[in-house]
């Protein structure tokens, strides 16, 4: 997509749940080729569901304070891939009430497992995230915007 200043790239993921870890590795693993092809001086977003739980201790520029308290195999993975690529994991620097914060609830769990990602290009233009509850998107997940 063409933007005023450059190209903005969008890739829409869906990550394996927890303990498939081949799955992951492949995962991962074509993320960052896709992620290798754009232009470094272009804008970047990856949204989606990433089925990593990335917890509240912060990574400067990378993982706010703000999540949830919980991290599980796959939230670390992300965090990796983030560190390494110098994306901003965005859900994590907002504040929000607790019934505005989880994208699914299911089984008794409320977790974050969605999220949207920026470059550092959009890391100052993200100003807030929005999950939207009451949407009719057909899906056990509610809309993430930013």
């Amino acid at each position: 997509m063409s933007a005023n200043r450059g190209h903005i790239t969008i890739i829409g993921v869906h990550a394996s749940e927890e303990g498939r870890e081949e799955e992951m590795r492949h995962f991962y693993k074509q993320l960052q080729k896709e992620v290798d092809k754009y232009n470094k001086s272009d804008s970047l977003i990856i949204s989606g569901d990433l089925n990593a739980r990335v917890g509240n201790q912060p990574i400067p520029n990378v993982v706010g304070t703000f999540g949830e308290t919980y991290i599980n195999r796959n939230g670390q993975t992300l965090r990796e891939f983030a560190s390494f690529n110098d994306f901003k994991i965005t859900n994590t620097f907002f504040r929000k009430k607790e019934t505005h914060k989880y994208i699914w609830r299911a089984r008794g769990s409320k977790p974050i497992i969605d999220y949207i990602i920026v470059n550092r290009r959009l890391k100052h233009l993200v100003q807030d995230i929005k999950i939207l509850q009451d949407s009719n998107i057909e899906s056990d997940h509610y809309l993430v915007t930013s």
